[in-house]
């Protein structure tokens, strides 16, 4: 959270707030744009846990090691994944992914199995 808080100073970016919580624990006055998660846990499971604090149009961006097929092939309303980005980050050696979903609705199917 430091490094997301000293690059929105440095950026000038005065509509980021970074927030070290657990999703359980927050609740914004506000649904968030974006929620970002790394290490927490299998994308259905991660999408469950951020639904209170989303919105239709709020998407959130998961850090992964090798591209989570079943785990994206999980994922169910009101949730869709929109892109898998493969990232080489320098001198790590391992494979990474960014996984972006997205809130379609907040009506109807409540979560993901």
């Amino acid at each position: 959270m430091r490094f997301v808080a000293h690059a929105a100073r440095a950026l000038g970016l005065g509509n980021v707030v970074a927030v070290h919580s657990r999703a359980e624990d927050m609740r914004p006055a506000e649904p968030f744009d974006t929620i970002t998660a790394r290490a927490f846990a299998g994308l259905p499971d991660l999408l469950e846990s951020v639904y209170a604090l989303a919105r239709p149009g709020t998407r959130v961006l998961a850090m992964k090691g090798r591209q989570p097929r079943a785990e994206i092939a999980a994922v169910r309303a009101p949730w869709r994944v929109i892109e898998a980005i493969p990232l080489e980050v320098p001198r790590l050696g391992e494979v990474r992914h960014l996984i972006i979903a997205e809130c379609v609705s907040r009506e109807g199917d409540r979560g993901v199995s």
